[in-house]
């Protein structure tokens, strides 16, 4: 391992780097949070609210409402009813602060994200916009996005105590919840971030187009259920896509030149929900040890050095064209003047006592600095739980992967960590593919889930074709099991 040979002192001058970079690749930094919360600000982001009430102050104006206020005890039993379905708090064991007990009201509604604040918010509406951005094109997949801001205005209510806690929501607001979906679709709004990984946001949009084709097939309230899980997901493999394909990049820079890497999707291995992960499963083994929980971890100092290379890239009086470089192309496409300013910004990271004299080509520089982040964040303390690399790197994906419903992930006793699918997420992600398909071909199935970053062994897929056709969703043409079909209900 290449390093400066110190623990950078960061602590004290609170300077630790910063992973994040609005204006490309990673837009704002993720942390464990509820998936209510994830999707209460995407959407209040992408409507460009500034929410700033909370679920008791909804309490409140429910119960005042003109034909509730003086009937105390109906009003009660309607707030209970409302609690019961809308309501949830932190999952007990993720998050062990007082935040983990507060109320979220589950979005069924755009209002709910509009008028709610959450805890401690990450600025999740920044990924909605880098996976809403045209790979090719790097521009705003326009046409999408504004279908998607009119279904939400058009949406309506499911059941009587939904309309009640709209209706209350919006008297929190003084009536400027009203404001119409046209007034929120101007060009200034939009906001184009690139992405590491391109194909994660083909997929993304992919998949966002075909549950707006689902709308009409079930409520409101649990279409937006769906909404919440399928925004998850894509956040969740993105980051594993990011630290996992910086990982590639990092081990290729490492051989020396050339220098040509190329930032693709890598389907990573899932299990099913009932399969017993033995250690001769790759979905079971490809976690742990120097696989994908260390990527995420190292994943830190690596977005810290991308970050720097994107402001010098995106930097107009540079003699580059400019646009979001990776730091592969920086060593192929920036000049010597350039390199060597990325590696003094990165020296200038450091505390000025503990800034290197030596001078240090790009590449090795990148290596050494990525490496004394991973020391600065495991010096932290002895157990990776007081370690914000690991907080802030495995349990927001873990969060964003383990919900109520529909996970993808989960932890095991004495296996640990695994991806895999429940038979939530497997009916989930079957409408979608069926949604895009005319008949869909099990091989296309497949293809398609790895185009999402998903791949299976043969026991695997086994196990998912027998629990396609127990809950309907599969169509067997021939005996000899060539000609079968996904087809959703």
């Amino acid at each position: 391992m290449r390093d400066f040979g110190f623990v950078p002192d960061w602590g004290r001058s609170n300077r630790a780097p910063d992973r994040t970079n609005q204006q490309a690749f990673f837009p704002a930094s993720p942390s464990g949070t509820l998936r209510e919360a994830t999707l209460s600000e995407t959407l209040a982001g992408v409507l460009g609210a500034d929410p700033e009430h909370t679920p008791y102050e909804l309490e409140e104006e429910f119960k005042n409402l003109s034909y509730l206020s003086e009937i105390e005890q109906t009003a009660s039993e309607l707030w209970k009813a409302f609690e019961a379905s809308y309501i949830t708090t932190g999952e007990r064991g993720v998050r062990r602060s007082g935040a983990a007990t507060r109320p979220y009201v589950i979005p069924f509604h755009r209002v709910m994200a509009t008028v709610l604040e959450v805890d401690q918010p990450r600025n999740w509406w920044r990924w909605y916009w880098m996976l809403m951005t045209e790979p090719e094109e790097n521009r705003i997949n326009e046409e999408l996005h504004e279908r998607f801001v009119h279904e939400l205005f058009e949406m309506p209510y499911s059941n009587l105590v939904e309309k009640l806690a709209i209706e209350a929501a919006k008297n929190l607001e003084d009536d400027t919840t009203d404001m119409g979906a046209n007034e929120l679709l101007t060009e200034d709004q939009y906001n184009i971030i690139p992405t590491l990984v391109p194909e994660c946001a083909s997929a993304f949009q992919a998949d966002l187009e075909a549950w707006l084709d689902l709308q009409s097939t079930e409520s409101s309230s649990r279409w937006m259920r769906g909404l919440r899980d399928l925004l998850c997901y894509h956040y969740m493999m993105y980051f594993l896509q990011v630290s996992v394909t910086l990982a590639e990049e990092y081990d290729s820079i490492q051989d020396g030149p050339p220098f040509e890497y190329k930032f693709e999707l890598q389907p990573l291995y899932f299990g099913m929900e009932n399969e017993a992960a033995s250690k001769s499963r790759q979905f079971a083994t490809e976690w742990g040890g120097g696989g994908i929980e260390r990527h995420l971890y190292d994943s830190w100092g690596r977005l810290a050095v991308l970050s720097h290379v994107v402001d010098i890239g995106l930097d107009e009086s540079n003699e580059v064209e400019s646009r979001p470089y990776t730091l592969t192309e920086a060593l192929n496409e920036f000049p010597v003047d350039l390199q060597a300013e990325v590696v003094s910004r990165l020296l200038d990271e450091f505390p000025e006592e503990q800034r290197p004299d030596e001078e240090f080509e790009l590449d090795d520089a990148a290596i050494r600095f990525s490496h004394a982040v991973r020391r600065y964040y495991e010096n932290m303390g002895k157990s990776p739980e007081s370690q914000t690399a690991y907080t802030m790197g495995f349990k927001a994906v873990y969060q964003l992967g383990r919900g109520t419903e529909r996970r993808y992930i989960e932890r095991r006793q004495r296996v640990g960590t695994i991806l895999r699918l429940d038979r939530a997420s497997l009916r989930m992600f079957a409408r979608l593919f069926d949604a895009q398909k005319e008949r869909g071909h099990i091989d296309e199935f497949w293809q398609y889930m790895l185009q999402r970053g998903i791949q299976f062994d043969h026991r695997s897929k086994q196990e998912l074709i027998e629990q396609l056709e127990e809950m309907g969703l599969l169509q067997k043409q021939s005996d000899s099991g060539e000609a079968m079909y996904v087809q959703a209900i």
